[in-house]
């Protein structure tokens, strides 16, 4: 008889720390779109390895949004958190929980179903009752964030910018008086008197040929500076000179190209003569 109580003892404390399986929401009511968290809980697995296998949903109206898994020594527990988006009665999807007691042997364990009602979303418009003003929460963001070091960055910035700014020797500047303002004729004159008869020929038809140019550009405002000789041929009509005259300058300006371009020889007689006609030029322009 002792040994009868004594085996029905260890059977009844076997039977208590078996493995079980919960589900439990913390809802069983809502409407379109809440989240309801739903609990799968197993307890006294020991040391065995609790499997939560992936929960697939093939009902277009149910979702999963978020998983979840706590674990401690007395139960591992995964939170589901399931939304539904449609109305009517539904079930919490079949699922089933591993145990793997040995490497070889698995223990498959269903997890119990639970009824959920969804109701169409309240008229909130409709509702003619006082409800709670709630407050905007305040967020507490650490300072240590990207907008204030590049707030503390730019100040700094700034700082040594004043700092350099005011290291800085302040130049000064000296006014340039002009004492008289001298015509286009009497300047290209004194260049024309400047012009050593003793440079090179290639020196002597580029100053005479710049001088000459100079001096139309800024009687008239003619860009002659940057026309070529066959450019200013084509519009002798800008130019307040006689046929004869306007044609003996080209005849210089392209003689000058040559002597700086193709490196014709020139003799003294003749550069005296063109600096003479160049001097005659200018001179027959009226002031």
């Amino acid at each position: 008889m002792y040994r009868f109580f004594l085996f029905l003892f260890f059977v009844a404390l076997n039977f208590s720390n078996g493995i079980s399986v919960s589900s439990r929401v913390d809802t069983t009511s809502g409407n379109i779109g809440n989240i309801f968290n739903w609990f799968v809980r197993v307890e006294n697995h020991g040391k065995s390895e609790v499997v939560f296998p992936e929960l697939k949903i093939n009902d277009g109206n149910v979702s999963i949004r978020k998983e979840h898994i706590n674990e401690n020594e007395f139960f591992t527990e995964k939170k589901f958190e399931i939304i539904f988006w449609d109305t009517g009665s539904f079930i919490t999807p079949n699922y089933q929980v591993i145990v793997k007691e040995l490497p070889d042997k698995k223990l498959y364990i269903d997890v119990p179903n639970i009824n959920i009602k969804i109701d169409i979303n309240p008229d909130i418009s409709g509702d003619m009752n006082l409800r709670p003003i709630i407050g905007p929460l305040e967020i507490k963001r650490p300072w240590f964030s990207k907008n204030n070091l590049l707030v503390v960055a730019m100040l700094f910035l700034l700082s040594l910018i004043l700092f350099i700014s005011n290291k800085r020797s302040k130049a000064s500047y000296k006014k340039f008086t002009y004492p008289s303002l001298e015509s286009p004729k009497t300047f290209a004159f004194k260049r024309l008197d400047n012009i050593s008869q003793n440079c090179s020929p290639k020196d002597f038809y580029s100053e005479i040929s710049h001088i000459s140019r100079e001096f139309f550009e800024k009687k008239y405002f003619i860009r002659s500076l940057e026309m070529t000789t066959d450019e200013i041929a084509e519009n002798q009509k800008l130019f307040s000179l006689d046929f004869n005259l306007f044609k003996d300058w080209i005849d210089i300006l392209e003689y000058a190209d040559k002597v700086k371009y193709a490196k014709e020889p020139a003799e003294l007689k003749k550069m005296k003569k063109d600096l003479a006609n160049i001097k005659s030029f200018i001179n027959s322009v009226e002031n």
